[in-house]
C-alpha cells in the first residue's frame, strides 16, 4: 500500500484523472460482467429448478404408468395361465383317446366289432372322426355313453344309434369327434 501511495504522488493531475476514469470504466465493466454472470447463473438455477420439477412430474407419471402396466401384465399373465390350462385339455394323443374308450368299454362289458377313423389336419389341430360298432346290453351301453360324456377327454358325440338284433345284446353305432392340438 505504501508503494502505491508513493507512485500516485509522482503522477501529475492529468494522469491521476485518466487513471481514475480508467478505474471507473473498469469498475463499470466488472460490475456489468458480474451482473451478467449472476443473471445467467440465477436464470440457469431457475431453469434447473423447472427441469427438476418437470422431471419429478414425469417420473411420477411414469411410475403411475408402470404400475398400470404391471397390473395389466399380471391380468394378462393370469389369462394366459387360464388359457394354457384350457389348451392342455386338448393336448392328448389319438392313442390316449382310443385307450380311454377301450378302458371304458372293458369297464362296462362292451365288445367292439369295428372301429373306423378318419382325420383332417388344419394349421395347429387335427380333427378326428371315429365310428364305433359295439355290442352290449342296454344298461351297459347307456352307462358307457354316459362315461364317455363325463370322461376327462373332450369328445363330441355326433350320433348314437342303438339297434335290437333279436337277442339280449344290442348293437351300438356311435360317431365321435375330437380335436387334438399339434
Amino acid at each position: 500500500m505504501i508503494d502505491l501511495n508513493i507512485s500516485f504522488k509522482n503522477l501529475n493531475l492529468r494522469e491521476k484523472i485518466l487513471l481514475l476514469i480508467f478505474l471507473v470504466i473498469f469498475a463499470f465493466f466488472l460490475a456489468f460482467k458480474t451482473y451478467e454472470f449472476l443473471f445467467v447463473f440465477i436464470d440457469e438455477l431457475s431453469i434447473d429448478e423447472q427441469n427438476i420439477y418437470n422431471q419429478k412430474t414425469e417420473l411420477s407419471n411414469l411410475k403411475t404408468k408402470q404400475k398400470e402396466l404391471q397390473d395389466i401384465l399380471a391380468k394378462q399373465t393370469e389369462k394366459i395361465s387360464l388359457y394354457n390350462k384350457q389348451i392342455n385339455k386338448f393336448k392328448h394323443s389319438y392313442e390316449e383317446y382310443i385307450e380311454e374308450i377301450e378302458i371304458l368299454a372293458k369297464k362296462y362289458n362292451i365288445i367292439f366289432e369295428n372301429i373306423q377313423n378318419s382325420h383332417t389336419e388344419f394349421n395347429y389341430i387335427q380333427k378326428y372322426n371315429v365310428f364305433l360298432i359295439a355290442r352290449g346290453d342296454f344298461k351297459n351301453l347307456l352307462e358307457f355313453i354316459l362315461a364317455l360324456e363325463n370322461s376327462k377327454f373332450y369328445l363330441n358325440i355326433k350320433s348314437i344309434d342303438i339297434e335290437n338284433l333279436k337277442s339280449i345284446n344290442l348293437e351300438l353305432k356311435l360317431t365321435l369327434n375330437f380335436i387334438i392340438l399339434k
